[in-house]
């Protein structure tokens, strides 16, 4: 933030005060270069700590809490843990999305071809008539899909079936559709 006085034609930075605040946690010293805490080494510079994998960073912080006389590294090690919750959350997220851009992508090719079959096969009906003979199983579909998003989300890669098996349902209902009306 920059502040200064109406008029004054200065501009003056706004830093705020760092306050020294205890957590448990010995404050860090300065040796050679690096910071230490406890029996952690952390780098100076942000830009080695960036070239490193998320998953070695991990390993660094489990090994140092782990390590027998690792005093006061509760605070890294519950960190870490979070940063781990974090990740698989994260993961599971990602997974969950793609199906389900996927999956209402294959929902939307089916339910037209599920109305052009339809469509076919009962061509004497009226047409709100295959309008709703069409309609219901790709709604069907899209609300497994969104469940099916949900359950994979919070629950990781077992709601995947959920979230395909409404499409395949559909696709299901397709081909009997086709058949009845290949038979006829």
């Amino acid at each position: 933030p920059v502040a200064g006085g109406r008029g004054s034609g200065t501009l003056r930075l706004v830093v705020p005060e760092a306050r020294n605040v205890d957590r448990g946690v010995s404050a860090p010293t300065l040796t050679g270069g690096a910071a230490r805490i406890g029996s952690l080494s952390v780098p100076d510079s942000a830009a080695t700590l960036a070239d490193e994998s998320l998953d070695s960073l991990l390993a660094k912080a489990r090994s140092a809490t782990t390590r027998p006389g690792a005093t006061g590294l509760e605070p890294l090690a519950d960190a870490a843990r979070r940063l781990e919750r974090r990740i698989v959350g994260l993961q599971r997220e990602i997974t969950s999305k793609l199906h389900e851009r996927a999956a209402y992508a294959m929902a939307s090719c089916l339910a037209v071809l599920a109305g052009a079959v339809t469509a076919l096969r009962r061509q004497e009906a009226l047409p709100l008539t295959v309008y709703l003979w069409s309609f219901f199983p790709a709604m069907a579909a899209v609300i497994t899909i969104s469940a099916g998003q949900d359950f994979t989300h919070n629950s990781g890669e077992r709601g995947l079936l959920l979230l395909w098996g409404g499409v395949a349902l559909l696709a299901v209902q397709i081909v009997w559709e086709y058949r009845r009306l290949v038979r006829h």
